[in-house]
């Protein structure tokens, strides 16, 4: 059955050859084709070699945001929409071609990086010793396996969670990708991978987000504005995160003003510009054209034209990266001096001793952590706002408390902790502990997903928007297992036993990704204890108290081990350090125990004090007689006991289920 496609989608079919054509003029401004030394790939390779990498870059965004729309935009209906289905047809051919592409994109980058012609004598055994044994060979090597992996998840996308389990790797494919830049070997190495991995995850969101809408346009029916709309708001964030990464990656690669007019900022100007025509287009979608998809004569053919020619633009933009991205930086990749043990190893400068001034002053730049902690204090005070708009009153002392998390996290994440805890095992305790027993405690007491679910919109047409996907995690059956006191509590000592004691540990001193999923990780741990430990209205008295005692014991226990150790935890890194500060690193670790008893034994107290004071209201009020909710603050207790009875009604639904298939 022959479909027909909107003028936008038509359109699609013109990103190729005008991603092609702008990887050609970027070369062909910067001179990057150009043959360099004695070593030399050949022609083909020179101009062929940024044009394969453009459309490998436009065939990944095509895929990531198609995986985006499947998620959080298209309607689902059981995966029997149309605009759905449609969308997974495309990614089932896309992500092998994606697989294809990638291959040979390695194979010519290598040979224009070496200087080689593919195929030439030895150039088997060279690629092989690349993809092995040097960082940026490896780097290819992953980003070529998990492409595979999504390729192979691409083939049965038929709902959420297959869809969700593709996209993992697909997404993960931008970490090797970012690493493998010559950003990685710059000076601001850490700030420039970081700026790199949000400039690639939100221009592959914004770009493919829209081929995909184009091309489901006409499966879209009545839901075409609301589908739009979706689109819209994600569109104008994945901009904002693009132009923000963008001058962090040209503050890093740029020296002086001057440099703008050279070879590397000619092509920094050129993509300034489209980038400024794509904001142009989308302020006019947001302010005139999505208008015209509603109403009682709707205009369609006016945004799907506009969308057209937006991602021919965007087509051309993804050519002059592929273009950027090969030519020399006005920044040399490589640090003028030799760089110490400590500089090499943790990647950063090395700051002065640790004092008080400098745990105060001294910033860990990166983007991603301030793209974050920005972004958690926008968007809970805009919920705040909305809520006070319809009329009622949000506590003050859950936005204080919240404002307060940020604060803290912002320190703990930017500031004196993050750079003392790649150097100093101690330093890395007390940002553990930060995370853990403040923040995670914090944003309990601020109740952001009660907000969120207060003031987020319920989607209609059985699509999965930000409210739904947060009640898909809370009723998820290891998230209500682990959410128990006692679980929770098991849980926080075996996962912190384990990640120091094992290989984890290393990723996280070493690599940012390793950080910031720790970051996260520790924050959920000290929330989902004090969440349990608080819950008075769902679990005993004696289970929260229990819980309480096992964390202060635990913290007792931590400290006694790492007072008596005699092995260095993370010995090959903080081992080779040789911090010029005259400090022994074993002494540190062993001072940490300090650290330990003094911080969870005060996380301990503070559960100790919570479980004893906030009565046992399951125990005095059973739930068929549960008095009604309070509504002091302003019916802010009665939303929260709303989410309390959503989170029951899910157990209650799954132990029902599993007692049914017993039968």
């Amino acid at each position: 059955m022959n479909i027909p496609l909107a003028p936008g989608a038509r359109l699609v079919l013109g990103l190729v050859p005008l991603a092609a054509a702008g990887a050609l003029v970027g070369l062909a401004v910067s001179g990057s084709a150009q043959t360099v030394g004695l070593a030399d790939p050949g022609a083909w390779i020179r101009w062929a070699g940024p044009v394969l990498s453009a459309v490998n870059h436009l065939t990944a965004a095509v895929v990531l945001g198609g995986l985006t729309l499947l998620l959080v935009v298209l309607p689902y209906s059981g995966a029997r929409a149309p605009s759905w289905q449609r969308a997974a047809r495309v990614l089932l051919w896309v992500t092998p071609a994606w697989a294809v592409l990638n291959v040979l994109d390695v194979l010519v980058r290598y040979a224009r990086a070496a200087g080689r012609p593919v195929g030439g004598q030895g150039f088997e055994q060279e690629l092989a010793y690349f993809l092995t044994e040097i960082s940026a060979g490896r780097a290819s090597l992953v980003a070529t396996i998990l492409i595979a992996l999504a390729a192979v998840g691409a083939v049965g996308i038929s709902s959420y969670r297959s869809a969700a389990l593709t996209a993992v790797p697909a997404f993960a494919v931008l970490l090797p990708w970012s690493v493998r830049g010559h950003a990685s070997s710059a000076a601001d190495h850490a700030i420039a991978v970081s700026a790199l991995w949000l400039h690639l995850l939100a221009m592959a969101v914004w770009v493919g987000g829209l081929v995909l809408l184009c091309l489901v346009s006409t499966t879209l029916g009545r839901q075409t504005g609301a589908v739009v709309r979706r689109y819209s708001t994600l569109a104008l964030a994945c901009y904002v995160l693009v132009g923000i990464s963008g001058l962090v990656s040209s503050w890093t690669r740029l020296e002086e003003p001057g440099d703008l007019t050279g070879p590397y900022g000619r092509l920094v100007l050129i993509k300034a510009g489209l980038f400024t025509v794509l904001g142009a287009a989308g302020w006019w979608h947001r302010r005139r054209s999505v208008r015209e998809l509603d109403g009682p004569e709707p205009r369609p053919l006016v945004f799907w034209r506009l969308a057209g020619g937006e991602l021919l633009v965007m087509g051309l933009v993804t050519g002059v990266a592929a273009a950027l991205s090969v030519t020399q930086t006005p920044v040399p990749d490589t640090l003028a001096y030799l760089p110490a043990p400590a500089e090499e190893l943790s990647g950063r400068p090395l700051p002065p001793p640790p004092q008080v001034s400098t745990w105060l002053q001294y910033v860990n730049p990166d983007v991603v952590f301030a793209v974050a902690v920005a972004a958690a204090a926008l968007l809970y005070l805009l919920g705040v706002g909305r809520y006070r708009r319809e009329g009622r009153a949000w506590p003050w002392w859950r936005t204080a408390t919240f404002i307060l998390a940020v604060l803290v996290a912002g320190w703990v994440l930017l500031g004196g902790p993050a750079v003392y805890g790649r150097l100093l095992f101690s330093a890395h305790t007390v940002w553990v502990l930060l995370l853990m027993a403040v923040v995670g405690p914090a944003l309990v007491a601020a109740a952001p997903g009660a907000l969120a679910r207060a003031v987020l919109p319920a989607r209609t047409d059985d699509s999965r928007g930000p409210r739904e996907w947060l009640e898909v995690a809370a009723g998820a059956a290891p998230v209500r297992f682990l959410a128990r006191p006692l679980p929770a509590v098991v849980h926080l000592g075996v996962a912190m036993v384990v990640i120091h004691r094992s290989d984890v540990f290393d990723l996280v001193i070493t690599t940012q990704v390793g950080q910031g999923l720790m970051a996260a990780y520790a924050v959920t741990l000290g929330a989902a204890l004090t969440r349990a430990v608080a819950a008075n209205d769902r679990y005993p008295r004696t289970d929260r108290l229990a819980a309480a005692v096992l964390t202060g014991l635990f913290a007792a226990l931590s400290g006694l081990v790492l007072r008596s150790m005699t092995a260095l935890l993370g010995a090959d890194y903080f081992g080779a350090l040789g911090l010029p500060w005259g400090v022994d690193a074993l002494a540190d670790q062993q001072a940490a125990a300090w650290v330990v008893w003094l911080g969870g034994g005060l996380f301990a107290l503070a559960l100790i004090v919570v479980a004893v004071l906030r009565t046992d209201d399951a125990a005095t009020h059973p739930p068929a007689a549960r008095r009604p909710a309070r509504m002091d603050d302003d019916g802010m207790e009665a939303e929260l006991r709303a989410y309390e009875r959503m989170l029951e009604r899910m157990e209650n639904r799954a132990a029902q289920r599993k007692a049914a298939s017993r039968r």
